[in-house]
C-alpha cells in the first residue's frame, strides 16, 4: 500500500493531499471547518477520528453540523461501520466524500443521524432532493455537506463560485513549501 503524503495547509497538518485539497475547496467557498477536532469512542468500543467537522452556524440548535470523512476511492467495511456508529452515537449527519474535489470525480455516502442508515447519493438524487435551488441545478453535484452548510449559513453560492472553488482546489500546489 502506498502511503499518503502529509500536507501542511492553513495551519493544519493534513494526513493527505486529498484532504488538503478539500480544505482548499471549503476555504474558497468561505465554508468554516475544523480538521480532526475530536476523536470518539463508539458504542462497540472502537475509536474514530473524523476528518472534518463542518459547523452549521445559523441552525435552530447549538452545536449543529456535519462530520465529513475523505477517502480517495471507497471505504472499507470497518470504516463504513465506524461512520454508521458515529452518526447514531452523535446524532449528527456523517458524510464521506470519495475522490477529489472536481465535478464528476467524487461521490458521496451519507449516513443519517440517529438511524445510521446509509444513503449512497447520486447526482440525480441530490439534484431531485434540492429542486428548490436553481443554482444547485446549474452546478450539478457539489456534495451534500457543503451544500447544506452553505444554505444553512444563508450564503447563496453562484455556479461560477463553485467552479472557482473546484479550480482552486485542483490547482493548489503543496510541494516545495508551497501552501495551497
Amino acid at each position: 500500500m502506498i502511503k499518503a503524503i502529509e500536507t501542511r495547509y492553513n495551519g493544519y497538518k493534513f494526513r493527505s493531499r486529498l484532504e488538503a485539497r478539500w480544505a482548499v475547496f471549503f476555504d474558497t467557498l468561505g465554508l468554516k471547518y475544523k480538521y480532526e477536532p475530536e476523536g470518539y469512542k463508539l458504542r462497540n468500543g472502537s475509536y474514530y477520528l473524523p476528518d472534518f467537522w463542518i459547523p452549521l452556524e445559523n441552525h435552530e440548535y447549538e452545536g449543529a453540523g456535519y462530520f465529513v470523512e475523505i477517502k480517495p476511492t471507497k471505504m472499507s467495511k470497518e470504516e463504513d461501520k465506524k461512520c454508521e456508529l458515529l452518526a447514531i452515537d452523535s446524532g449528527h449527519m456523517v458524510c464521506a466524500l470519495l475522490g477529489s474535489p472536481w465535478p464528476k470525480e467524487f461521490n458521496i455516502l451519507k449516513w443519517m443521524r440517529n438511524t445510521g442508515e446509509l444513503k449512497p447519493m447520486t447526482v440525480h438524487q441530490i439534484i431531485n432532493d434540492h429542486k428548490y435551488d436553481t443554482n444547485f441545478h446549474k452546478l450539478g453535484f457539489i456534495g451534500y455537506p457543503v451544500f447544506a452548510a452553505l444554505i444553512d449559513a444563508g450564503k447563496p453560492v453562484a455556479p461560477e463560485e463553485f467552479a472557482h472553488a473546484y479550480e482552486t482546489a485542483r490547482s493548489a500546489r503543496f510541494e516545495h513549501g508551497e501552501r495551497g
